[in-house]
């Protein structure tokens, strides 16, 4: 019952981040979105947000992003990591799927949402992560809810 009544609530959440998402910051020049269309309790969205490089201060000056330090580094690639492995489950995504974690590097920005950890798979259970890469002025936005 626990785990149902979670399952909901991350479905909720879900529909309420799809409708308003304050961690998409508005002036990307165009997007490549991903969504799994059948989604109601499991699912794996992906999205490319392209921004000019004069939009960099705007992650920068956000309250909702954090700057990556060393100490970051290796939690993301472990939430990307296991992020992957369920994304290559879809047909076609290396068409739509570019992120690589080699592309983590302190100076970019982020944010990462654990929702539910769980017994069987811990703080990947349900997460969001936004990921600003500054170098390709592309923000990356990988949600899992297992």
């Amino acid at each position: 019952m626990k785990i149902k009544v979670l399952g909901f609530l991350c479905c909720l959440l879900t529909i309420y981040g799809c409708v308003h998402d304050k961690f998409i910051i508005q002036g990307y020049q165009s997007s490549s979105e991903h969504f799994d269309e059948d989604a109601w309790r499991d699912h794996t969205h992906y999205c490319e947000y392209y921004y000019k490089k004069e939009n960099i201060s705007l992650f920068e000056k956000s309250q909702y992003y954090t700057q990556v330090a060393h100490q970051d580094i290796q939690r993301l690639k472990g939430f990307v990591g296991n992020f992957k492995e369920w994304i290559a489950l879809k047909d076609g995504y290396k068409n739509w799927y570019h992120f690589n974690e080699k592309q983590i590097s302190i100076n970019d920005y982020f944010h990462l949402e654990v929702k539910a950890p769980d017994e069987v798979y811990g703080e990947y259970h349900c997460y969001d992560i936004y990921y600003f890469d500054v170098n390709e002025c592309t923000l990356y936005y990988m949600s899992s809810y297992s």
